[in-house]
């Protein structure tokens, strides 16, 4: 365990500093801030959204809005009533891009020491699932943090711009917001980790996650729309169930969350084997 958390506490402070790490924090952070800017845009809209005081065309827009995308009156609920509708809406955007954007900023735990065979220097002070799991932890760590400054700044804009939600349920939201974010990453920093010790080579690494999410994207998703039991596959990843874990009724964040952590065993479990069985 002493092994784990000094390696976590290495890893954290390289990631801060390495390109991959920057770069994934201004993905999140860049594209959030003009997702913000259009939601402090439309404040008035949407207060009369969560208030209920809709013109006929904001009434006809939200049932078109219904009717398109298969959402029924309890998730409208949940998204302008139950919460705040800015920090719902940062988080439904925010938790869209969250597989692309984890990948990229967790693309290279162990890979490059493997590649350039550096690795074989520190295995002589710790063991293979020290080395991985304290990387795993450490880059996730380093997410978090990125995540929260995310959910810090969907509570400013909500204090500053929601005239239907008080202060405490904002707040709460906000805790939410950063939960669900991290719960939602959380399979997809294993899913790195394990894609790190299987190829290792960073760039290598990336392509294998990215092509991966985006083939079962693609025969789950879009191959669903021809066969009905393609859809299946989309369950290779539990992307499906992220929006559950702030969206959700109170069973579906249960098993939101719940999925999350057994999709992240599951890949901890692949990672740690091939590294036990790699020459490295």
């Amino acid at each position: 365990m002493r092994d784990i958390r000094l390696v976590a506490a290495f890893e954290l402070r390289q990631t801060l500093r390495s390109p991959q790490g920057v770069l994934g924090l201004c993905f999140l952070l860049l594209p959030l801030a003009w997702w913000m800017s259009k939601l402090a845009g439309n404040a008035e809209t949407i207060n009369d959204l969560a208030a209920g005081n809709l013109t006929q065309e904001q009434t006809f827009l939200i049932g078109a809005i219904k009717w398109i995308a298969d959402i029924d009156e309890d998730v409208l609920k949940r998204l302008f009533v139950d919460h705040s509708p800015f920090v719902t809406g940062l988080f439904a955007m925010t938790v869209f891009a969250i597989p692309f954007l984890t990948m990229v900023a967790s693309l290279d735990q162990n890979a490059t020491d493997i590649g350039s065979k550096g690795i074989r220097f520190l295995l002589p002070r710790t063991s293979r699932d020290s080395l991985l799991l304290g990387r795993f932890f450490g880059t996730l760590f380093f997410w978090s943090i990125g995540l929260g400054l995310a959910g810090v700044a969907s509570v400013v804009l909500a204090l500053v711009v929601d005239t239907n939600h008080g202060p405490a349920l904002i707040l709460l939201d906000g805790l939410w917001f950063t939960f669900g974010l991290i719960m939602a990453a959380l399979p997809f920093v294993a899913f790195m980790s394990l894609c790190s010790v299987t190829t290792g080579n960073p760039l290598l690494s990336i392509c294998m996650g990215l092509g991966t999410y985006l083939a079962v994207f693609l025969m789950g998703g879009l191959g669903g729309w021809f066969h009905e039991g393609l859809k299946v596959i989309r369950f290779a990843f539990p992307s499906p169930m992220r929006y559950d874990l702030m969206l959700g009724d109170t069973a579906g964040v249960i098993v939101a969350a719940g999925a999350m952590a057994a999709y992240t065993v599951v890949f901890l479990t692949g990672a740690c084997w091939i590294m036990r069985k790699r020459d490295l």
